[in-house]
């Protein structure tokens, strides 16, 4: 008897709750319309925010009440575009593709480590004491935060440096998210070339911490038929709008830092370590 009366009181609580939450439902009814369901379902669900809104729901939300755009989610590409477009009228128009890139060629076969970190297993952690472990200030941990978080499977820590596969990535770049160093950016799809190194240290101290760093010597410069490179503070830059993806400039390359994004090895790095 000592435990029925409770029992009876919570049941009873319960059973009040869920009138009360059944009455309000009916009384202040929910926003969510057939057709922002229906632009939520053909959404991916990865809450990624490359649309530039908070998730999924309020992509769908603005989409129908405000008639947005409906090819800002990259990851659901052209596919889900369509279906936006169609279920709310707006006209279809083609999702610009871009794919992460990780622009770092510093593994170890070109770096080191300059102390034993000995903390927790993560990029973030070890950005955190003098800036990480590894020899280059500005290179990859290689502990792989940004490929714990990739819905699609699409990165690799190899030899102590991510690496995407730019047949699995999406886009969604929620692996740009966690990476304490900036190293992960969206490249267009088509974009032929880019520089993979992001450090400004000049030729020597760049020589001293990772062999496939760029030092700004301007062989790029000189080999470029249509003028596409820059070299500022000992860092070359690619302009990929007069880029043609002839690769002189990573055939001339002395440390194999410049990528073809096609996946062509142009030099093998491997080749040029001192």
């Amino acid at each position: 008897m000592e435990y029925l009366i409770p029992i009876l009181i919570f049941a009873a609580l319960a059973i009040f709750a869920g009138a009360v939450l059944t009455f309000l439902s009916f009384k202040f009814p929910s926003e969510t319309t057939d057709d922002v369901n229906a632009v939520r379902d053909a959404l991916p669900g990865l809450n990624c925010g490359s649309c530039g809104f908070a998730g999924c729901d309020e992509y769908a939300k603005k989409c129908v009440s405000d008639k947005l755009a409906p090819n800002l989610c990259t990851p659901g590409g052209n596919e889900a575009a369509a279906k936006i477009a169609k279920i709310t009228g707006v006209p279809f128009d083609e999702v610009k593709s871009v794919k992460a890139h990780v622009i770092c060629r510093g593994d170890y076969n070109a770096t080191h480590d300059k102390y034993d970190y000995r903390g927790a297993l993560s990029c973030a952690a070890s950005s955190l004491f003098y800036g990480g472990r590894s020899s280059c200030r500005d290179g990859c941990l290689g502990f792989g935060d940004c490929a714990e978080v990739c819905p699609s499977d699409a990165i690799k820590v190899r030899n102590g440096v991510a690496v995407v596969d730019r047949e699995k990535c999406t886009g969604c770049l929620m692996c740009a998210k966690v990476c304490p160093k900036k190293l992960i950016v969206p490249i267009a799809e088509d974009q032929p070339m880019i520089v993979s190194c992001i450090s400004k240290a000049n030729g020597k101290e760049t020589r001293l911490t990772c062999q496939h760093g760029c030092i700004g010597c301007k062989l790029c410069v000189r080999n470029c038929p249509k003028g596409a490179i820059t070299v500022t503070d000992f860092h070359a830059s690619i302009d990929p709008a007069l880029c043609d993806g002839c690769a002189k400039c990573a055939e001339n390359c002395p440390v194999g830092c410049i990528t073809a994004l096609n996946g062509k090895i142009i030099v093998d790095p491997e080749s040029l370590l001192l």
